[in-house]
């Protein structure tokens, strides 16, 4: 079976698409970055995973004292970031649940 690919806007996509609808057979996979930018009602707007590594980069130079640099960081991947963030010896518990509940609670 070969596979075939299709614009978005394809006009036979639309017709395909919706014989599987019609049929329930239309299986949606929605990625992770399907509310990318949509606010939440804490004030926030949900971050790529590229935006919540920056953020918890500057949060963490923010209250590190000193104890780390941008350049140590800056390169580091978002397990490694998120590591150290969610730690607990930098950034404090209710600073981490406030910017949770910021960014990604109660999605409009």
């Amino acid at each position: 079976m070969k596979i075939k690919y299709y614009q978005w806007n394809d006009g036979e996509i639309k017709n395909i698409l919706a014989d599987h609808f019609i049929d329930k057979t239309l299986v949606p996979v929605i990625g992770s970055g399907f509310t990318r930018g949509c606010a939440t009602k804490g004030g926030g707007v949900v971050p790529s995973g590229e935006d919540l590594r920056l953020q918890m980069i500057n949060e963490i130079l923010d209250l590190a004292d000193g104890r780390v640099n941008h350049g140590e960081l800056k390169d580091k991947e978002f397990s490694f970031i998120a590591d150290l963030y969610f730690g607990g010896a930098i950034v404090p518990e209710d600073n981490v649940k406030r910017k949770l509940k910021t960014s990604f609670q109660n999605v409009d």
